[in-house]
């Protein structure tokens, strides 16, 4: 056995995590949309997280080269992390949308 990455529990909790995600976000936008809507939705919503794990680090990356620190992209992050909290409550779990 190789040497041990100084991020292994962060690894192994990051790919839990997209794992859950990729079990449970189907289930979760075929609930609040229907089967109908699910297709619509949810390729709205991976096309929404593909998109921020593209221009997500890019971003972060060129703020701290203009900065010289993370704050900025952090706050970025947390401002669109309660958006997307507050948005999510104001959905009704019973909810069936349109397409």
């Amino acid at each position: 056995m190789g040497p041990r990455s100084p991020s292994a529990p962060f690894d192994t909790g990051t790919r839990r995590k997209v794992a859950g995600n990729a079990t449970a976000d189907p289930l979760a936008v075929a609930q609040r949309f229907g089967q109908d809507g699910y297709s619509w939705a949810y390729g709205r919503v991976f096309t929404a997280w593909g998109t921020a794990g593209l221009v997500g680090p890019v971003g972060a990356g060129h703020l701290f080269e203009v900065t010289g620190s993370y704050r900025i992209p952090m706050f970025m992050a947390a401002v669109a992390a309660i958006g997307s909290s507050v948005v999510a409550r104001q959905l009704s779990v019973d909810k069936k949308w349109d397409s």
